[in-house]
């Protein structure tokens, strides 16, 4: 007996988006928009250079998800979000990196940031 696939409406399929927008307030935190019209499962993970494993969601059937991706927890380095369906793939590579903008009595002041690049 042969298992049907889901008939995939070629024109939905083709509307998959994923925006990834800086919050305002903190340059490590993102809101990550995914539209999803044909609602196929989709699947987030964030991973490391190394591949280690940080978050790993599966999202169901819906049109349209919103999410926070909070990067403050995470020590620099190089991490690339991707969101997946069985059609579909988007990926970011974002690098971490902490500098030290100076030290005054004794206390050292550092920046943390982000720099967001295309994935495949």
């Amino acid at each position: 007996m042969r298992e049907e696939r889901p008939k995939i409406d070629k024109i939905n399929k083709n509307l998959f988006q994923v925006f990834v927008n800086q919050d305002i307030n903190s340059n490590l935190n993102y809101k990550i928009i995914i539209n999803n019209p044909s609602q196929e499962l989709l699947n987030v993970n964030l991973k490391n250079q190394t591949g280690k494993l940080f978050q790993d969601d599966i999202f169901y059937r819906r049109p349209n998800y919103s999410m926070l991706l909070d990067l403050e927890r995470l020590e620099d380095g190089i991490y690339t979000l991707s969101i997946t369906t069985n059609y579909e793939a988007f990926s970011k590579t974002f690098t971490i990196t902490t500098e030290e903008l100076s030290t005054r009595n004794g206390q050292m002041f550092l920046d943390r940031k982000v720099k967001v690049e295309d994935g495949k």
